[in-house]
């Protein structure tokens, strides 16, 4: 069972959000505890958060998905995990990144952690089905996460930081 839940949280897509760190690397203080901290607790924030919208996008999807030659094989749509727990488990995960945020300290990051969380579900409930709108929403993701983790670690992030993080995510989008 722990198996197909870590599946379907997408562990693996936890790489994205290493981007919480980008600002604190570049900044030359990653090794500063009392920022490297906050940080540390965003990103697990936004790595369960991330998983409660793949489980959404899954549950939504789970008819469609069920047809499809690949994504048949997803625990919601093969039948591994049922719609109940995939919903316990978003719960869970919500309120583990919910302390998360509050144990970081750092309210405005918790604010537009939310923020992703909404325009992830909207994306998932079908504004993924809208041209430009789709990758404007991909896009606000990468900055968000960069914009989190500056926060937290109460760092300023430079113009060619957002300059840079703002093409790579429109490439990825694109």
């Amino acid at each position: 069972m722990v198996k197909y839940l870590l599946k379907e949280m997408r562990v693996h897509h936890y790489i994205k959000n290493l981007l919480v760190y980008m600002a604190l690397a570049c900044s030359g203080e990653i090794f500063k505890i009392e920022k490297l901290i906050p940080s540390s607790l965003i990103f697990v924030a936004f790595c369960f958060t991330s998983s409660i919208v793949y489980i959404i996008n899954d549950i939504k999807d789970v008819e469609k998905d069920r047809k499809h030659p690949t994504k048949c094989n997803r625990p919601i749509a093969a039948g591994k995990i049922s719609i109940k727990c995939a919903v316990y488990v978003c719960v869970i995960l919500f309120v583990f990144a919910s302390l998360c945020c509050l144990k970081s300290r750092c309210l405005i990051a918790s604010v537009l952690l939310f923020l992703y969380l909404c325009l992830n579900i909207a994306y998932s409930m079908g504004l993924k089905n809208v041209p430009i709108l789709d990758v404007a929403i991909l896009v606000s993701g990468f900055l968000i996460r960069l914009i989190c983790g500056a926060l937290a670690a109460d760092i300023v992030v430079s113009n060619w930081l957002y300059l840079t993080v703002l093409s790579l995510a429109f490439y990825l989008a694109l």
